[in-house]
């Protein structure tokens, strides 16, 4: 049986995973809207691990958001839920996904000499949605591209 998760980094209790909000791992609530999974510059194995310990334990029909750079995201994630019967929504646009604010490494406002920075309701990755399903299958928690042997 997986062990429990900390929702919030979405790493096993025990420890590891992400601890401050921005940081690839950091599992953060969009309120009604679902999760947000930071993924930052993972590759598609980290990727993996994350979205399968994040999902492990959300309810039927939770939306999670996954933001990530890598660019094979757009194959691996349809594959991945067509694996364990979660679906994938696609690609989310920018304006779907409520943001959190201005992140510190973004002024709210910039000065009339400097360049404008970028918005803070815009995300600094590609991000891609999808919904939990209870009847999902079961995966090797270390390699979540392989199915548990039933």
């Amino acid at each position: 049986m997986p062990e429990p998760v900390d929702r919030r980094t979405a790493a096993p209790r025990s420890g590891g995973g992400a601890g401050r909000d921005g940081e690839p791992g950091r599992l953060e609530s969009l309120g009604a809207d679902g999760w947000l999974l930071r993924g930052g510059d993972l590759g598609c194995a980290r990727l993996l691990i994350l979205l399968a310990r994040a999902v492990a334990d959300l309810p039927d029909g939770t939306r999670v958001v996954l933001e990530t750079t890598d660019p094979v995201a757009p194959i691996d994630l349809p594959a991945w839920c067509r694996l364990t019967g979660h679906r994938y929504l696609g690609r989310v646009p920018p304006s779907d996904v409520p943001d959190e604010g201005p992140r510190a490494d973004q002024p709210s406002a910039p000065r009339a000499d400097q360049p404008s920075a970028p918005r803070a309701d815009q995300p600094s990755a590609p991000r891609y949605a999808v919904e939990t399903s209870a009847s999902a299958r079961g995966t090797d928690p270390r390699a979540p591209w392989r199915p548990l042997a039933p």
